[in-house]
């Protein structure tokens, strides 16, 4: 049953923003920015998990973040938009959720 598969599961406070960017794949395949998301995974490793991932229907970048504390994950998905800032790449942030 569902309830025994889900007693191994934990959930995280999820944080995710969408960010408008100039150029999706520029952005996804910038090596600055690589470096950042990848720390930012190791940051967090064990204790929740980081994306950068492209919509399919909009000039958009999700960025999310799930982590112990909605703190840290905000944390985790500011410094990826800062990368994605400072790569040159950044338009706009659209939205914030949080789950």
């Amino acid at each position: 049953p569902l309830s025994v598969l889900r007693q191994g599961m934990t959930r995280y406070p999820q944080v995710l923003k969408n960010v408008v960017v100039d150029d999706k794949d520029a952005t996804v395949n910038e090596e600055s920015v690589q470096k950042v998301v990848e720390s930012c995974g190791k940051a967090l490793e064990g204790r929740g998990r980081v994306l950068l991932r492209k919509s399919g229907t909009e000039p958009v970048l999700r960025v999310m973040s799930e982590a112990d504390t909605v703190e840290e994950a905000e944390k985790a998905v500011n410094t990826m938009i800062a990368a994605i800032e400072n790569a040159g790449h950044l338009i706009e942030v659209k939205k914030s959720a949080r789950h």
